[in-house]
Parts: C-alpha cells; sequence; structure tokens
C-alpha cells in the first residue's frame, strides 16, 4: 500500500506539471527573410543556407519540455511491476504500461486503439479477468464515478481473479479530468497476511485453552488481555477495564490479602522485577500468582491452580508407570 500511495503522489504531480507545460507551450516565431542588395552575396548566403539546412537534416529534432517529460514519464513507468492505466478527459485510454497488459491478459495491440473506460471493463468481464460481481451493472456505475470525480476518496478493491491471483486495485480522478487506475498483484501479500491471521487464531486457541488465568496491564493500568480461564475466575457476570476494577473483584473472589494493592503500584512503577504470591479463594483452592514485567512496559499476570490430586489417583498413576 506505501507503495501505490507513493506511486499516486508522484504520479499526481507529473500530470499537474504535464498539463502547466502544454498550456504555456509557445507557437514557433516566423522571422521575415532579408533581401540582400549584393547578388553575389546572395548567392554565398544561398550556398550557406543550404548546407545549414542539409546539416539539420541529418540531426533529429530537438524535443520540446513536454515531450521530454513524457518520455520520461513512459521510460520510468515501463519499468513498474504495477499496473498504469490512465484515461483521458475524452473517456480514452492514453498510457499504459506493459505492466497492466501483463497482470490483466490483455493485449498491447487492442490497448493502443485506446477504448474507452467502459469498452475497457467489458473487457475484461468478456475475457473473465474480472471477478464477477453480484451487480455488475451497479458495479459498474462505481467505476463511472471515479471518472466523473464524484468519488470523495480513491477507489480500492481487491479482485480475486479466476486463476487464483490477487489484484489490488486503486482509482484516483485527476482534476484535469483524466483518471489513473494502478494493477498491483499482491496474491504473495495477501497469502501471507492469511497464514498470519490462521498463527494468531490458533495462538489465541492455546492461550483460551490452558488452565492458567492470564491477564495483562498496559502502564496506565488498562486492561489489554485476558483469556477464558481468567473470564471464569472472575465471573461471567463481571467485566474489569482496568486494575482498579480488577483488584477490587479479587477481594471477592479470594480472601483479604494484601498483593492486589501492590499489583496497583507494581503496574505504574518503572524499574520492576518478577514476583509471586500465593492466595486462597473463598472456595479453599490454593492460586499461584505470578507477575512479570513485558518488554513493552506491560505487566502480566498468571494465575495458576494448584491441583490436589488424591492419593487413588497417584496409586493409578504409578501402576501406568510400571
Amino acid at each position: 500500500m506505501f507503495e501505490i500511495s507513493i506511486l499516486l503522489m508522484i504520479f499526481s504531480t507529473g500530470m499537474l506539471l504535464l498539463v502547466a507545460m502544454l498550456n504555456r507551450q509557445s507557437t514557433a516565431i516566423h522571422m521575415p527573410s532579408v533581401k540582400s542588395e549584393n547578388c553575389n552575396s546572395g548567392l554565398l548566403e544561398t550556398d550557406n543556407q543550404t548546407d545549414m539546412h542539409a546539416e539539420r537534416a541529418k540531426k533529429p529534432p530537438p524535443m520540446n519540455a513536454s515531450d521530454q517529460f513524457i518520455q520520461t514519464m513512459s521510460a520510468t513507468f515501463a519499468h513498474l511491476q504495477i499496473g498504469i492505466a490512465v484515461f483521458d478527459n475524452n473517456n480514452e485510454l492514453s498510457l499504459f504500461n506493459p505492466a497492466l497488459s501483463q497482470h490483466l491478459g490483455l493485449r498491447p495491440e487492442w490497448l493502443l486503439k485506446k477504448p474507452n473506460l467502459p469498452g475497457f471493463l467489458d473487457r475484461l468481464r468478456d475475457t473473465h479477468i474480472l471477478p464477477e460481481p453480484v451487480n455488475y451493472t451497479s458495479w459498474r456505475k462505481t467505476f463511472m464515478k471515479i471518472e466523473r470525480s464524484a468519488m470523495k476518496d480513491d477507489y480500492r478493491e481487491d479482485w480475486d481473479l479466476p486463476d487464483g491471483r490477487s489484484l489490488r486495485v486503486v482509482g484516483r480522478p485527476h482534476p484535469s479530468g483524466t483518471v489513473v487506475f494502478l494493477f498491483e498483484d499482491v496474491t504473495n501479500v495477501l497469502a501471507m497476511e492469511r497464514r498470519f491471521r490462521a498463527q494468531i487464531s490458533n495462538l489465541e486457541n492455546i492461550i483460551n485453552t490452558t488452565a492458567t488465568g492470564l491477564i495483562a496491564f498496559d502502564r496506565t493500568g488498562k486492561v489489554i488481555f485476558q483469556n477464558n480461564t481468567m473470564k471464569r475466575i472472575v465471573g461471567a457476570d463481571y467485566d474489569s477495564n482496568s486494575i482498579q476494577e480488577f483488584s477490587c473483584m479479587m477481594q471477592a473472589v479470594f480472601y483479604p490479602t494484601p498483593i492486589w494493592g501492590d499489583l496497583r503500584q507494581y503496574v505504574e512503577e518503572t524499574e520492576r522485577s518478577a514476583w509471586q504470591a500465593s492466595v486462597e479463594t473463598q472456595t479453599g483452592e490454593t492460586v499461584l500468582v505470578n507477575v512479570e514485567p513485558m518488554p513493552t512496559g506491560d505487566t502480566l499476570c498468571e494465575f495458576h491452580f494448584l491441583i490436589k490430586i488424591n492419593q487413588d489417583t497417584c496409586d493409578g498413576l504409578a501402576c501406568a508407570a510400571q
């Protein structure tokens, strides 16, 4: 996304400069010829002019500033991996780069015919490059809004192509009446994001399945995370958002102990070290509380329940071990 934003900014600046150049482009000035009074000198001047015209014919005519600017932009965009399609104020495709043909599978010969934006979209649909939307007519009108600069924000959408690729499409109208579309292949990026989200989901499931209650506070004492086990300890009817609310709830769950006041002070301290304490619930269960500082400055509290195994269970485990 960062690359697309930078490219849009560069392109918009370039279009503004190009329009300014074309508006300021001056017409050629024709100087009247002066006749020489001397016939011989006139013949000599004619010969010199002929030689000069012959030398000039050998050299290519110099490009003006606008032509040089267009050539520079075209050479730059030709090496980009992001497909570019520019539709002018006549609604015709006026500029595209090789990456556009590569991403969309459109032949350069057809693109050189300068199709308009509706025809461009219809071509993508007919060649099964464009993902079929639920309502194509409504979706097509969205692009027409971009063309008329009727959209407040840029058009941004990810297209899932039939061949398995994913294209990120960005459209931006320009004050001069042109519209630029960028097509970026984000197949690998989206696949990486899906894998990352799957790993996060698995990690959350593991944390919520463990028998240890976990709760974390930031430096201001705000609760930033708690797993399902911690919620069961506190109770489904209680919901704490700060260390103050959490400590009040703990006084109702456990027998009176000064560690909750210590925890409130510990969260706001800068130089800290891990510590632990043993508390007892109102039902007689012993819980070991571990308090640890995190590298980010947050605080993590762990609630470990000490499970008592009766003698019959111990004998069964011993027999199984033998």
